[in-house]
């Protein structure tokens, strides 16, 4: 699941740079939002061929990023409240898999 997010995280720096993304959404204060989302993109993917292996890793690696690209940019077409709540159900997500992995 943290590789997900990670990708969720590559993918919102990434696409915020983009001429389609809704600019009245989201701004981040810095102008190297692409290389923080490859760094993002990287770690992903190191994670997925941890838990899974390499061949495996990489297909689920490829899955999860296509997921979260067509995922993160449905929510940032349809409005600023839809994509606050998706970015807060995901927290919501992590923070439940990490109190269950903890206990």
């Amino acid at each position: 699941m943290i590789a997900i997010y990670f990708n969720l995280i590559g993918i919102l720096l990434y696409y915020s740079k983009v001429k389609y993304f809704p600019k009245d959404i989201l701004t981040f204060p810095f102008s190297y939002e692409k290389a923080i989302g490859l760094f993002f993109f990287i770690v992903s993917l190191g994670v997925f061929i941890y838990q899974w292996g390499g061949t495996i890793g990489c297909l689920m690696y490829l899955t999860s990023l296509i997921l979260s690209a067509s995922v993160v940019q449905l929510f940032a077409v349809l409005g600023k409240k839809w994509f606050y709540s998706f970015l807060i159900l995901i927290h919501v997500i992590i923070l439940i898999n990490l109190f269950k992995h903890a206990s």
